[in-house]
């Protein structure tokens, strides 16, 4: 098996793009080579440079979200509730030689179905 080292040699052909236009070509010549879910973010980050550039991750993940359509979930959803309720009974002979034990257990839990769900 043949090994080969990459050295400066290699990374020339893979100079890293010195202003935003040319970081725009690159991008655009490689996109149809990127996964579709890359080749959007490519296209959100060449649409808006200033949003990636000062933007947070979550304000950026939301913004292009939504950009497609889709809006991130608000407030809370509580469901699947259960209930789950257990009894230790116990009790001894009246003469102390022997003991009677016991132990009643009861669970509700409300489904959460797939239609639910987005």
């Amino acid at each position: 098996m043949e090994t080969t080292l990459c050295s400066s040699v290699c990374m020339s052909t893979l100079e890293a793009p010195r202003d935003f236009s040319s970081l725009k070509t690159r991008i655009m010549e490689r996109a149809a080579e990127l996964p579709r879910r890359l080749t959007q973010v490519a296209t959100y980050a060449l649409e808006h440079p200033d949003e990636i550039a000062f933007g947070t991750v979550a304000s950026i993940a939301q913004a292009a979200n939504a950009a497609k359509g889709f809006t991130a979930p608000t407030g809370s959803i509580f469901d699947g509730n259960q209930v789950d309720v257990t009894a230790i009974l116990g009790v001894n002979s009246p003469d102390g030689k022997g003991n009677i034990e016991g132990y009643v257990s009861y669970r509700h839990t409300d489904p959460v179905l797939q239609k639910a769900r987005d």
